[in-house]
């Protein structure tokens, strides 16, 4: 076993002297992007995917010979986002006319060269599996004010590391975050703002609520808040070191093991009421309330309940927004859209917080799943001393 191992290192120490001998070196990208349009990071036939347009921007601004081995911290699934997913990839500054090898590129020159080629092949109207070579503008598209030209792909930060660190295996964490908004009044009214990247809790129809214009009569709205202190008593029993999270695992997970180490579930929710535009809101409040709270007839159903019930002062609630933050050290197929999913089962009452820890004993897989639109990968963790190292880059060879 010994000698195996070390034949293993000794073949990976040699493979990384060669390229550091040919120019290369190895870079960590941190990449925010929307995934409404992506079908996940890893290239698939017939479907967009994050990972041939990151490919692309590299090869055009360093050459397409002098890319290697790009490779994802996370997949994401289709329709998730990221602010702060991670890569790690092999580039070269090479001149191009004679071939010789020059100083590897400063971080900062990466981040602006790569952005420029990723805005402008990623943000335009037409849809393809591989984005064609065009001509680009004088002007960086990421200035241009053109709807088309709003990019879904952008690298937030660079950084050099040490030939021996793996984006995937050299992570101590993630963090994802899950949006839920939850409309209480105009119950069928999505938002057109930004319905792609929440998850729009609908209030359905049932003999004990009717729509208000159906029933002449009109609910408190607070009666259809979801109950968060029970999500969060829930929340709480998935917590620890070793947790066996098979109730919240997908069947296409490809993983031994479901054992995990989940270390932090926090749960917030803010509750916006109904009131007309006060002098003293500021631009923030005023636009915030237009774009996301807004709804037609609130107006109507806020009188309608002040009146009915002789509470002038009373502020009716017209939208509940929770976000979920989840950090752990890694997690199973769908884990967390599982588990947001549970939650909401919880907080609307058709499951009880009481018997979570049952359910994760039986390890049976339980049947809620919450769309990708809420999902957003926020961070993947690295011990900060492999982020930029002193640079022990010496002379480099000329092919």
């Amino acid at each position: 076993f010994f000698f195996f191992f070390f034949s293993l290192y000794m073949t990976f120490q040699i493979a990384n002297a060669i390229l550091k001998k040919n120019g290369w070196k190895k870079y960590l990208f941190t990449i925010a992007y929307n995934g409404t349009k992506f079908h996940g990071v890893t290239p698939q036939t017939g479907v967009e995917t994050v990972a041939p347009y990151l490919q692309e921007a590299c090869e055009k601004f360093v050459g397409k010979n002098n890319v290697k081995h790009l490779t994802f911290s996370s997949r994401t699934d289709t329709g998730v986002h990221a602010y702060g997913n991670t890569a790690h990839v092999y580039l070269r500054n090479r001149k191009k006319q004679t071939g010789k090898i020059l100083k590897p590129h400063d971080t900062f020159t990466l981040l602006r060269g790569i952005n420029y080629y990723l805005h402008s092949s990623v943000g335009n109207s037409k849809t393809r599996i591989w984005p064609k070579k065009k001509k680009h503008s004088s002007i960086p598209s990421l200035v241009l004010s053109t709807s088309s030209k709003i990019p879904a792909i952008n690298i937030v930060n660079v950084n050099s590391v040490h030939d021996d660190f793996h984006v995937r295996h050299s992570a101590n964490g993630r963090t994802y975050m899950y949006h839920i908004r939850r409309p209480l009044v105009n119950y069928t009214l999505g938002n057109l703002f930004d319905n792609h990247l929440v998850w729009t809790l609908p209030i359905k129809k049932t003999n004990k609520l009717k729509y208000m214009y159906e029933s002449k009569e009109f609910m408190n709205p607070s009666n259809l808040l979801l109950n968060v202190n029970d999500m969060k008593k829930a929340a709480s029993q998935c917590v620890g070191k070793d947790i066996d999270v098979s109730a919240f695992r997908s069947s296409g997970c490809q993983s031994s093991s479901a054992v995990r180490d989940i270390r932090e579930i926090d749960i917030e929710e803010k509750i916006i009421y109904y009131q007309d535009d006060k002098k003293d809101d500021s631009l923030f409040d005023q636009l915030y309330k237009r774009r996301v709270t807004y709804l037609g007839n609130a107006y109507h159903e806020s009188n309608l309940y002040l009146k009915n019930n002789d509470l002038l002062s009373y502020q009716i609630p017209i939208m509940q927004e929770i976000l979920i933050k989840v950090h752990g050290s890694s997690f199973v197929y769908n884990q967390i859209r599982n588990m947001v999913g549970y939650f909401v089962q919880v907080g609307t009452g058709n499951e009880d917080p009481a018997l979570t820890t049952t359910h994760l004993n039986k390890k049976k897989r339980l049947p809620y799943t919450a769309p990708p639109t809420g999902l957003a990968l926020m961070k993947v963790h690295y011990n900060e001393s492999e982020l930029d190292p002193e640079d022990d880059y010496h002379d480099v060879a000329t092919f």
